[in-house]
Order: C-alpha cells, then structure tokens, then sequence
C-alpha cells in the first residue's frame, strides 16, 4: 500500500467520532474478483469501521460491485455510478464499509458482475460513527475539463467521504469542498488502459445542508468520462 497521511484521530482511550485516511492501493489485473492483502486499517477499536473508497474501470459496457468483503466481514455497498465514455470504456466509482473492530491490517476483496481492467481503493479508518447522514453519486461523459459534482447534506461534527474515476490519465484531478488524500493513474497510456482515480476527505464539519462537492480534470486528450460517489456520515 503507498502511504496514506494522517487523518484526525483522538487517543484509543475515550476516542471521539474520527475520519482518519491510511491509503490506496490499485491493481491493473483484468479479473471479476480483486483482492487486496495485508492493507492497513489502522488501530484497532471497537467502533472501527473501514470505509473504502472504489474505483474501476474496463470494457464500455458498465460493470456493479455485486459484493465485497473487508477484514473477512461481508461489506455494506453504500453508493455506487458508473458511466461508459461511449468509446471503449467505462468509469466507476463507489463507497463500502464494514465494521471491523480487532486487527491492524486486513484482507479487502471486491467483487463485480464482470470483469475489469482496473480496480483501486482508498482506506478510511472511521470511529464512533453514529449516522450516514447521506450519500450521493454523480457521472458524467463530455467536456474538457470535465467534472462531475453534487450537493450533499453534513450532519453536525460531520465528515464526507469521496471518490472519482475518470476515463483518460492525462490531467490531475482538483477537488472543491473536500480535501484531497489522493490522485493516480493507471499505468497504461492508451485506451481502454488510461485510467485516473482519485479520493478526498474532510472532517469537523458544522451541519450544512447542500455542500457542494466536485472533482474537476483537464484532460490533453479525449474520450471523457467521470463518475464521482461520496457519503456524508457522523
């Protein structure tokens, strides 16, 4: 796993609701089942839930996760979207979590109707969750630049989580109402194997209801697709 960078997170002992992202890892394989070893979920609790954030990508035909497991522990599907470039491929994106509360590192496996050329997932240790306030999906296949955004409802002390896929490599991806945790590509350069992926967090947000949340590439070259899935929890 490449390294994540330090969310917000308050001492084992009496821990406060918390959103700590730990990283991401891809896999360029063209399969139906990903598997992702020994990924970190950080310390252990026995509120700890793991959220991840899922990108995927292969034929124009649009691929679902139909299950996953993290830690061993039958997944919640929380949102997903996906939108074909109306070329040779289609982007995805959405959120999973389970709750797992013993172990530091763990097994995530992601499944989907049919196979991909590539899946990559960004990690979240999340504590003393009490609600998801709501979630929200958005895609989108023409422009240069290309965005796909969306308002969502925060709840109070609330925290958002993130995802975008976008069918072309070239071009970094910038966020807005969110923080960025992080931006890559897949490492082929021609379609249908030039995918970029990226996530974003934020964290001790005050109720607000509509936040609007976008992630935004300019691309050198065409085709354009982008599919963006996100929660809001607290």
């Amino acid at each position: 796993m490449l390294p994540g960078i330090a969310g917000i997170m308050a001492g084992v002992s009496g821990e406060a609701f918390s959103v700590e992202f730990l990283g991401y890892t891809e896999n360029e394989g063209n399969l139906t089942t990903y598997t992702f070893l020994a990924e970190d979920f950080g310390l252990p609790s026995s509120t700890r839930e793991i959220f991840v954030g899922v990108s995927w990508a292969g034929g124009a035909t649009v691929r679902a996760i139909s299950s996953a497991t993290i830690g061993g522990v039958a997944a919640t599907i929380h949102i997903q979207a996906g939108v074909s470039d109306g070329v040779d491929q289609s982007v995805n994106a959405g959120i999973i979590s389970a709750v797992v509360p013993s172990g530091t590192s763990g097994t995530i496996e992601v499944t989907l109707a049919a196979a991909v050329n590539l899946c990559a997932i960004g990690v979240y240790r999340v504590v003393r969750r009490t609600a998801l306030v709501d979630s929200d999906t958005n895609t989108h296949n023409s422009g240069n630049p290309i965005d796909v955004e969306d308002p969502i409802d925060v709840g109070s002390n609330g925290a958002i989580i993130a995802v975008a896929t976008f069918s072309s490599e070239n071009g970094g991806v910038t966020w807005a109402g969110v923080t960025e945790t992080y931006d890559d590509t897949e490492g082929g350069g021609s379609s249908p194997h030039q995918t970029r992926y990226s996530g974003a967090f934020i964290s001790g947000l005050a109720t607000e209801v509509g936040r609007i949340v976008s992630a935004t590439q300019t691309a050198s070259s065409p085709p354009a697709g982008a599919a963006m899935a996100m929660v809001s929890i607290n």
